[in-house]
């Protein structure tokens, strides 16, 4: 669990929600929320990465972590330090197949490319 700011509420998708963690800003998609968000408010979330298919990591020459939106999606490419089942990008995602398929990258920078960012509500 983590704080969140939300920056902003989507307009046209209904489950859009903007959030600054940190020094952060991302576009994620709300799969639970038990009450209404608003913007400017703070909230406690656990957020997630998304894969609609296989997950594809791979190491990064990149040495800074980012996290880089794909177009308007909900898309990202996620670059961070690998440590067994976490990547820092700024935001720490937590997954166990980041430790069962691909230990062998854990303390490299990484990227993979994710569907979205999900983020429930607590």
């Amino acid at each position: 669990m983590i704080n969140a700011l939300v920056e902003e509420v989507g307009v046209n998708v209904e489950e859009e929600v903007t959030l600054r963690i940190g020094d952060v800003s991302v576009v994620c998609f709300t799969g639970y929320s038990p009450y209404p968000v608003e913007k400017g408010e703070t909230y406690p979330v656990t957020i997630s990465l998304s894969f609609f298919g296989d997950c594809e990591l791979m190491e990064s020459a990149d040495s800074q972590p980012s996290l880089r939106q794909i177009g308007n999606s909900f898309a990202y490419v996620v670059t961070g330090l690998l440590c067994d089942d976490v990547i820092d990008a700024g935001i720490k995602f937590q997954d166990e197949a980041f430790l069962s398929d691909f230990g062998y990258l854990s303390g490299k920078m990484v990227s993979v490319t994710v569907d979205r960012i999900d983020v429930e509500f607590l």
